[in-house]
């Protein structure tokens, strides 16, 4: 899987969880392990997903509330998990873990 694809996959999930997103940024290197780096705002939050082609792990941070993305990571929250496979309970639960569902 490649970041696009995740990106896709995210934005799924996100949809069926009826969260207002917006896409902040979108880095994407396909010639450097396919690396790189989605920003969403949701909920007045920017969650950074940092995507590790290489060693296929992924960082999820949750900057703090209402910064503008200003290309800086300064998290809060920080989660990493190996693998880009979610289902749907384990993707609903991250998000509750980052506080988006009330």
């Amino acid at each position: 899987m490649n970041l696009l694809e995740f990106k896709g996959q995210i934005e799924n999930l996100l949809k069926e969880e009826n969260l207002p997103v917006e896409l902040q940024y979108l880095s994407y290197s396909p010639y450097a392990f396919g690396n790189g780096q989605l920003v969403y705002r949701i909920k007045g939050y920017c969650i950074i997903f940092l995507y590790d082609g290489r060693d296929f792990e992924l960082g999820i941070c949750r900057n703090k509330r209402h910064l503008k993305w200003n290309g800086k990571i300064e998290p809060d929250k920080y989660f990493t998990k190996k693998g880009f496979d979610f289902v749907e309970n384990e993707f609903h639960n991250l998000l509750v873990d980052l506080d988006l569902l009330n």
